[in-house]
């Protein structure tokens, strides 16, 4: 399975514990990355 093919099965899934999508950068980025490097491998 290709990159492309796992980041659309992603979307298709939507948001969750691991995922979610952010349509802009805020200065509270570095806490939203870690938040999910912390969470069972989030994405």
């Amino acid at each position: 399975m290709t990159d492309i093919e796992k980041i659309n099965i992603l979307v298709k899934e939507g948001e969750g514990l691991t995922v979610e999508f952010k349509e802009h950068f805020t200065p509270r980025i570095d806490e939203d990355i870690v938040a999910f490097s912390n969470t069972r491998g989030g994405t």
